[in-house]
């Protein structure tokens, strides 16, 4: 069959702005193949029907060296001249300049290819010149990735390893120096730790437990409590500090009947917070000596971050909170609200009851109520203790307390920094009781019938008050003592006498104001106000 005649062709090409199948957003590589499109005119109008192509890669406009092709397509439906072809040369675009020649004829012919001129330049697309990333690019000016750029931003990379060609070094590692400490030599059990100017070797101080038990709801609160108690009976007591353990109980409920949870030495317990992690039990005991309370805490054992809850109800026996152990060794408690909130017919309830020798109550709030003869927010009989940012309420009953310290044959030192005490009730109420015990309290409040009230026939004892705010009938009261008592930068309020000195006793009053009634027996008094502000020098209003 004879070839048609050659015959004039026109062609305009446009390169397609989506070029690669594979999105920005993929990481895997967006291979080498691109989309071509144009147009092909026949004899002044728009080609159509079959055609064959056939697509050359050169390094220039005109002449030059082909790079690869030709790649060739035959029968290719072209429908009002559009042209779309799908182009692969494999690796050859290396950011030089390159030139498309696009030859065709119809394709019922088997005749020669007429070449379109110019040839069609190709612009930055296949050169992947702004390319998502770029492993392996010769020049990677803008790529967001450039695993294996010989350049970025015109440097090669030896240019970044000079630290002054870097910009925005924060300040610490622009000095010069190389911010190690290998030069630091620690011996065992100690750790690199800042000392304000320089690094030197101190204790390790990093965590204090060898193991962390936590345990969590199960199920209703008695489920919760069974597994609590199942939780502490499965740690074993640790022989020393420094196989210290931790039980963790996460928020909720936790109902432990009529048991009690006690701790174990050098084991903490820890909620996730008061209010957030709640034990409660009716547990009672025969008498306060007896040990039981919804919390025990023993010996070098920390109680924290909970709630504490005690509602025995059984007539005639005791209930408590949290009670400390009578130990020569301290207990902690800390974070901790502890109500003992009995029923009717119950002869005592407390709040928190320490016998921890240099125990440490801190940031505890304590409170009592409903017990028909003894309700005590606080009862403290530990040697050495002290008590920080405590709050104690305590309501009801024949005999009522903020806080006790209780009368004994053995003398106590009880300290008080930062705290508020109060006793409300029908009966006898103190916010502040001080048995035969030496104290010092500081920065405290104290409301109740009596708001301080000190007995002790004992002149070796002595109580020290600096910052009291007392209110109440009586503000601070010493019937039959003979211990040493100084108040000082204290604010009494009473309707009755604001101070009361037993026969025999030694009670000093300095820069104190005392609004209300008189003061009882011969205290000494320096620099005192009364309501009024009418200041006494040297004796007392």
């Amino acid at each position: 069959m004879k070839a048609p005649a050659p015959r004039r062709f026109a062609a305009q090409f446009l390169m397609a702005l989506l070029v690669f199948a594979v999105g920005l957003a993929s990481s895997a590589p967006v291979g080498t193949s691109f989309t071509y499109q144009g147009t092909l005119a026949d004899a002044g109008g728009p080609a159509s029907g079959l055609w064959d192509l056939r697509v050359t890669l050169y390094d220039d406009a005109a002449g030059g060296a082909a790079i690869a092709g030709p790649l060739s397509f035959d029968d290719v439906t072209i429908s009002d001249g559009r042209v779309t072809l799908d182009l692969d040369f494999g690796t050859v675009f290396d950011g030089g300049d390159r030139w498309l020649l696009i030859e065709v004829r119809e394709g019922a012919s088997s005749g020669g290819y007429t070449a379109m001129v110019p040839r069609q330049r190709l612009r930055s697309t296949p050169n992947s010149a702004h390319a998502a990333e770029a492993d392996s690019a010769v020049v990677a000016d803008h790529a967001p990735t450039a695993g294996d750029a010989d350049t970025l931003d015109g440097e090669h990379g030896a240019h970044y390893l000079a630290w002054s060609n870097h910009v925005g070094v924060p300040a610490g590692l622009d000095d010069g120096d190389d911010d190690t400490l290998a030069g630091l030599s620690c011996a065992a059990g100690e750790v690199p730790v800042w000392g304000g100017s320089a690094w030197e070797c101190g204790p390790d101080l990093g965590a204090p437990y060898t193991d962390i038990v936590v345990v969590g709801p199960v199920g209703d609160a008695a489920a919760n409590g069974a597994a609590l108690l199942a939780a502490m009976s499965s740690i074993s007591t640790p022989a020393s500090s420094d196989e210290a353990r931790l039980l963790l109980i996460e928020p909720g409920l936790y109902d432990l009947g009529s048991s009690d949870l006690q701790t174990k030495e050098w084991v903490d317990v820890a909620g996730a917070g008061q209010n957030t992690t709640v034990l409660t039990s009716t547990i009672c005991v025969p008498s306060p000596s007896t040990l039981g309370a919804t919390v025990v805490v023993v010996q070098n054992s920390e109680l924290r971050d909970l709630t504490a809850l005690n509602t025995c109800a059984t007539i005639d026996e005791f209930g408590l909170a949290v009670q400390t152990v009578s130990s020569d060794e301290p207990a902690r408690v800390t974070r901790v609200t502890a109500k003992a909130t009995v029923g009717v017919g119950v002869n005592l309830a407390y709040g928190v009851k320490n016998g921890s020798d240099g125990g440490v109550l801190e940031d505890v709030t304590a409170e009592a109520s409903g017990a028909d003869d003894h309700n005590v927010a606080f009862y403290s009989h530990g040697d050495d203790a002290v008590l920080i940012d405590c709050v104690g309420a305590a309501s009801g009953g024949d005999f009522t307390y903020g806080l006790r310290i209780p009368s004994s044959v053995n003398e106590y030192h009880t300290g008080v920094r930062r705290g508020s005490f109060i006793a409300t009730g029908p009966n006898y109420t103190v916010g502040i009781d001080i048995g035969k015990a030496s104290a010092k309290l500081r920065h405290v409040a104290a409301s109740g019938g009596r708001s301080v009230d000190i007995s002790c026939n004992d002149g070796s004892r002595t109580v020290d008050i600096s910052y009291l705010t007392a209110t109440g009938p009586i503000g601070v009261s010493n019937p039959t003592g003979s211990m040493a008592v100084t108040i000082d930068q204290s604010r009494v309020v009473a309707t009755g006498a604001t101070v009361i000195a037993g026969a025999g006793s030694n009670v000093r009053i300095a820069a104190s104001q005392l609004w209300g009634g008189a003061v009882s027996g011969t205290p000494t008094c320096a620099g005192v106000w009364t309501g009024n502000w009418v200041f006494y020098t040297d004796t007392c209003p």
